[in-house]
């Protein structure tokens, strides 16, 4: 699992053009609108939700290449042709990877290489958080939980073994806020392949 959408370790120079059309506007309101829908329901969101281009975010910083393979973009999670080719025979619940051309800070130049967002559409109920270390409750009696996301180690998640079962990414939201979570032969994939992240996976105890 990782706290991929609120981990500001895993993001880059970059913001999706929705974002530069003003925080007001409709198509930056659409795309909170697909981000929320990934944190909280695991996905759906219409393929037109999502940006369409990234740009550099400083004026005196060029973007002249984009150092990860695996990255967080305005929160979404993004991925270099390399990455996308380890894991793209995976079952992401009917999701697809959405091409994202990457431009300098003038929104001209283009950045070397190809990268895509991954809008999947995976949602499960495994999380076990009475059998979980540093998850807590955030509005008792409300079944509704948050990470500790400073404290975690290997093991402190407990799911259940319906978390074996289907997409290979997916949430257990609403219950747990900011997290996803990834099968093994998804972490594999990318391992094998030597994908540069710095996205940190914590593995879970399956019950």
């Amino acid at each position: 699992m990782n706290n991929f959408p609120s981990d500001s370790t895993v993001t880059t120079y970059l913001r999706g053009n929705h974002a530069f059309n003003g925080s007001d506007s409709a198509a930056a309101k659409t795309s909170l609108k697909a981000l929320e829908a990934h944190e909280r329901g695991g996905g759906g969101a219409p393929d037109e939700w999502f940006p369409t281009e990234a740009y550099g975010i400083y004026p005196d910083k060029k973007v002249k290449r984009v150092s990860w393979d695996l990255f967080s973009m305005d929160g979404f999670m993004t991925f270099s042709k390399k990455a996308k080719e380890a894991v793209e025979h995976l079952d992401f619940g009917g999701g697809k990877f959405l091409p994202l051309p990457i431009f300098e800070n003038d929104r001209i130049t283009p950045v070397p290489g190809e990268y895509f967002i991954l809008n999947y559409k995976g949602h499960k109920e495994a999380v076990l958080p009475e059998q979980s270390k540093h998850i807590e409750q955030i509005y008792p009696p409300k079944d509704i939980w948050g990470l500790q996301d400073w404290l975690l180690e290997d093991g402190d998640v407990a799911v259940s073994r319906a978390a074996l079962d289907g997409p290979h990414v997916w949430t257990d939201a609403p219950r747990l806020h900011s997290a996803i979570f990834f099968s093994d032969q998804f972490v594999k994939a990318i391992r094998k392949a030597k994908v540069k992240t710095r996205v940190n996976f914590w593995s879970c105890r399956v019950i």
